[in-house]
């Protein structure tokens, strides 16, 4: 995710990702049409921490991002990862 991230960063829109669990193939593959339209970018978050890669596209880019679209409920990706990666929700 991040060495992918990382290659195409200069080609991406990331003022707003996608973010999606890696474990839930549906919310994967329609946040992936949904990044493609935008020209953004889908992180893959585990469910129950949050890897190290996925921690440091939100560290670095951080500035950059405006916008994070959350492609699961928060049973699938809890507030606590959430809260992890600083993103905060806006309804």
């Amino acid at each position: 995710n991040e060495s992918i991230f990382n290659k195409f960063k200069n080609e991406l829109n990331i003022e707003k990702i996608y973010l999606a669990a890696a474990t839930t193939f549906p919310d994967a593959l329609s946040s992936s049409a949904a990044a493609a339209k935008n020209n953004s970018f889908v992180v893959l978050s585990d469910t129950k921490s949050v890897r190290n890669s996925v921690r440091n596209i939100f560290d670095a880019n951080r500035g950059l991002i405006n916008k994070v679209n959350i492609l699961s409920s928060n049973k699938i990706i809890p507030d606590n990862i959430l809260d992890e990666l600083k993103i905060q929700l806006s309804y």
